[in-house]
Protein backbone atom coordinates (compact mmCIF):
# COMPACT_ATOMS: atom_id res chain seq x y z
CA UNK A 1 0.00 0.00 0.00
CA UNK A 2 2.72 3.02 1.08
CA UNK A 3 4.86 2.03 -2.37
CA UNK A 4 1.10 2.47 -4.64
CA UNK A 5 0.67 5.78 -2.41
CA UNK A 6 4.58 6.31 -3.08
CA UNK A 7 4.12 5.88 -7.00
CA UNK A 8 1.24 7.92 -6.74
CA UNK A 9 2.26 11.22 -5.10
CA UNK A 10 5.80 11.24 -6.75
CA UNK A 11 4.65 10.32 -10.34
CA UNK A 12 1.80 12.79 -10.43
CA UNK A 13 3.84 15.33 -9.18
CA UNK A 14 7.05 14.45 -11.50
CA UNK A 15 4.27 14.22 -14.62
CA UNK A 16 2.81 17.29 -13.50
CA UNK A 17 5.78 19.71 -13.29
CA UNK A 18 7.16 18.67 -16.13
CA UNK A 19 3.82 20.76 -17.82
CA UNK A 20 4.75 23.52 -16.32
CA UNK A 21 5.46 27.32 -17.83
CA UNK A 22 8.17 27.93 -15.90
CA UNK A 23 11.67 26.26 -15.91
CA UNK A 24 12.22 26.60 -12.04
CA UNK A 25 9.67 24.55 -11.69
CA UNK A 26 10.00 22.09 -14.68
CA UNK A 27 13.63 21.43 -13.23
CA UNK A 28 12.30 20.06 -10.09
CA UNK A 29 10.03 17.16 -12.28
CA UNK A 30 13.36 15.37 -12.09
CA UNK A 31 13.73 15.04 -8.09
CA UNK A 32 10.15 13.57 -7.69
CA UNK A 33 10.53 11.42 -10.75
CA UNK A 34 13.84 9.86 -9.52
CA UNK A 35 12.43 9.93 -5.58
CA UNK A 36 9.70 7.81 -6.74
CA UNK A 37 11.96 4.96 -8.41
CA UNK A 38 12.51 2.87 -5.71
CA UNK A 39 8.51 2.82 -4.59
CA UNK A 40 8.82 1.38 -8.52
CA UNK A 41 11.49 -1.14 -8.03
CA UNK A 42 9.93 -2.27 -4.59
CA UNK A 43 6.68 -2.82 -6.31
CA UNK A 44 8.07 -4.63 -9.57
CA UNK A 45 10.37 -6.91 -7.21
CA UNK A 46 7.37 -8.29 -4.87
CA UNK A 47 4.95 -8.66 -7.47
CA UNK A 48 7.29 -10.69 -9.96
CA UNK A 49 6.46 -8.57 -12.62
CA UNK A 50 10.00 -8.37 -14.48
CA UNK A 51 9.37 -6.53 -17.45
CA UNK A 52 7.62 -3.91 -15.40
CA UNK A 53 11.01 -3.94 -13.28
CA UNK A 54 13.75 -3.79 -16.70
CA UNK A 55 11.28 -0.97 -17.57
CA UNK A 56 12.08 0.68 -14.23
CA UNK A 57 16.01 0.77 -14.66
CA UNK A 58 14.90 2.80 -18.32
CA UNK A 59 12.76 5.25 -16.23
CA UNK A 60 15.69 5.44 -13.44
CA UNK A 61 18.04 6.85 -16.03
CA UNK A 62 15.86 9.12 -17.93
CA UNK A 63 15.32 10.93 -14.49
CA UNK A 64 19.06 10.27 -13.16
CA UNK A 65 19.88 12.48 -16.68
CA UNK A 66 16.90 15.03 -15.78
CA UNK A 67 18.78 15.15 -12.05
CA UNK A 68 22.47 16.11 -14.11
CA UNK A 69 21.30 18.04 -16.31
CA UNK A 70 19.37 20.67 -14.17
CA UNK A 71 20.93 19.83 -10.85
CA UNK A 72 24.65 18.86 -11.13
CA UNK A 73 25.90 19.64 -14.45
CA UNK A 74 28.15 22.81 -14.22
CA UNK A 75 26.48 25.72 -16.72
CA UNK A 76 28.06 26.36 -19.78
CA UNK A 77 29.32 29.75 -20.15
CA UNK A 78 28.47 31.36 -23.59
CA UNK A 79 30.55 33.65 -25.51
CA UNK A 80 30.15 37.52 -24.88
CA UNK A 81 28.67 39.12 -27.23
CA UNK A 82 30.10 42.36 -26.19
CA UNK A 83 33.98 41.03 -27.01
CA UNK A 84 33.28 43.04 -30.58
CA UNK A 85 32.97 46.32 -29.03
CA UNK A 86 36.21 46.45 -27.02
CA UNK A 87 39.56 46.35 -26.60
CA UNK A 88 42.23 44.96 -24.77
CA UNK A 89 45.76 45.89 -23.81
CA UNK A 90 48.56 44.14 -21.64
CA UNK A 91 51.73 46.06 -19.94
CA UNK A 92 54.18 45.23 -17.43
CA UNK A 93 53.38 46.70 -13.69
CA UNK A 94 55.14 46.55 -10.77
CA UNK A 95 55.26 42.55 -10.13
CA UNK A 96 53.31 41.34 -12.34
CA UNK A 97 50.85 42.36 -15.33
CA UNK A 98 48.09 44.82 -16.00
CA UNK A 99 45.17 44.23 -18.64
CA UNK A 100 43.50 47.85 -19.49
CA UNK A 101 39.98 46.71 -21.24
CA UNK A 102 38.52 50.27 -22.82
CA UNK A 103 35.07 50.69 -24.66
CA UNK A 104 34.31 52.73 -27.71
CA UNK A 105 31.48 53.97 -25.84
CA UNK A 106 30.08 55.00 -22.35
CA UNK A 107 26.78 52.35 -23.49
CA UNK A 108 28.78 49.33 -24.75
CA UNK A 109 30.65 50.18 -21.41
CA UNK A 110 27.24 50.04 -19.17
CA UNK A 111 26.30 46.85 -21.06
CA UNK A 112 28.98 44.81 -20.86
CA UNK A 113 29.00 45.57 -17.45
CA UNK A 114 25.28 44.59 -17.58
CA UNK A 115 25.99 41.59 -18.75
CA UNK A 116 28.95 40.50 -16.54
CA UNK A 117 26.55 41.13 -13.39
CA UNK A 118 23.75 39.05 -15.03
CA UNK A 119 26.17 36.24 -15.56
CA UNK A 120 26.92 35.67 -12.06
CA UNK A 121 25.14 33.40 -9.54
Amino acid sequence: MIDQIGIALTGVTAIFLTQSRHEWLRKYACLFGIAGQPFWIYAAWTAGQWGILALTSLYTFAWAKGVWTHWIRPKAVGPNPLAQRCYTMSEPHLSGWRVVVGFKTRDDADAAHDHIAKAQP
